[in-house]
């Protein structure tokens, strides 16, 4: 007889809860624009990704390219200012933007009462500079401006505690939003910056009294995003083969791995590639001869 392993606790899938209504939205951006009083370019919107490149020739070459990216627990961006072919750029306004959100809608049941909820975060900036000049000539140097903004808001506020009430609904909204500006005219100068910026967050889960909640509890998010992140799941099994389910996001890539063991890396992976559709996935483990099995669910 084969058994059933629902992962419903610390890896965020769900059985026969029902799924509640909630809000839950991605939404980039991505812009470039030139010029002086009047600024040609574009900006592209979209929801799960947005990308938008531009520029001009004249008296020397400017590129600009914006790409955005959003899921449900991170938002990333990455900007390109590049000129060739010329120490000076035809005008004087250059800028590159683009941002990044989710908003979802998260409900922690099990516990009675109140409690709150800690946002760890994750961060990740990379700018690569380069300017050229020719010495002894009479020279210029404006450098851009880069800018990174992070933003994370758990019902509407952005500071304050972040208090919820067991079983009731909270949302919870990340942004990032970057920006390369170039105000002013460069003479003897070429000048390329790449930028790449991510933000994610995890979810640690406090009781009333503010201790920290390993196990007792389960997380549903209304986009069906895995929180906390990749714990394994301890099964005690005794049959060679078990089923197990979860909560999927439809079109993401799905392994699932299997332990006799925290320690160490002897993972191996059971199952790879499954694609999520939105509902439920379920996919045959045929066990290890070791019990316990630690059974972990990753997303490619």
């Amino acid at each position: 007889m084969k058994r059933t392993l629902i992962i419903n606790l610390l890896a965020c899938a769900f059985s026969t809860q029902a799924y509640f209504d909630g809000t839950n939205q991605l939404a980039t951006e991505a812009t470039v624009l030139w010029g002086n009083d009047i600024l040609s370019g574009d900006s592209m919107t979209g929801m799960i990704d947005s990308a938008y490149a531009g520029g001009y020739t004249n008296v020397a070459t400017f590129y600009g390219a914006a790409f955005a990216t959003a899921t449900y627990d991170t938002v990333s961006i990455a900007l390109i200012f590049n000129q060739a072919d010329g120490f000076y750029l035809g005008y004087t306004q250059h800028i590159i933007r683009a941002k990044a959100i989710f908003t979802d809608t998260l409900v922690v049941s099990g516990p009675i009462g109140t409690g709150s909820i800690a946002y760890s975060e994750s961060i990740e900036d990379s700018v690569t500079t380069t300017s050229l000049h020719v010495e002894d000539e009479p020279t210029t140097i404006v450098t851009p401006e880069v800018l990174v903004t992070r933003r994370l808001y758990h019902e509407g506020q952005e500071a304050g505690p972040k208090t919820i009430t067991f079983g009731k609904p909270f949302t919870v909204s990340c942004e990032v939003d970057g920006s390369i500006t170039l105000s002013g005219t460069n003479y003897n100068n070429v000048i390329s910056v790449v930028l790449h910026a991510s933000y994610s967050i995890d979810l640690i889960v406090l009781d009333g009294d503010g201790n920290t909640l390993s196990n007792g509890f389960d997380i549903v998010s209304s986009s069906g995003a895995v929180f906390p992140k990749s714990p394994p799941v301890m099964f005690n099994h005794n049959d060679p083969e078990f089923i197990v389910s979860w909560h999927s996001i439809t079109g993401v890539h799905y392994n699932v791995a299997a332990s006799p063991s925290l320690v160490g890396d002897s993972w191996t992976q059971m199952v790879s590639g499954v694609v999520g559709n939105g509902h439920t996935n379920s996919v045959v483990i045929s066990s290890l001869d070791e019990a316990p099995l630690f059974i972990r669910l990753e997303m490619e």
